[in-house]
């Protein structure tokens, strides 16, 4: 850069700075939201998970009593 600018080109120069910050800034906090999105994504899995875990273990328990009866007949 030159040593030697003039006002408006150090005022040129600074507002192109702050619209960089400024954009910079704008992408972290999209990353940051799909990020999180990301995460939430992971957890409602996760508990998805589990909760099949259940019901498949639910429905395995309903199925011997079943064959219990039927056997029983």
């Amino acid at each position: 850069m030159r040593k030697n600018c003039t006002e408006k080109e150090a005022q040129e120069l600074k507002q192109q700075l702050w619209i960089s910050k400024k954009h910079s800034v704008d992408i972290l906090l999209k990353i940051h939201d799909a990020v999180n999105e990301i995460e939430n994504g992971k957890r409602i899995d996760a508990s998805n998970l589990r909760r099949n875990e259940e019901l498949s273990m639910q429905n395995l328990g309903l199925e011997s009593e079943l064959q219990e009866i039927v056997w029983d007949k």
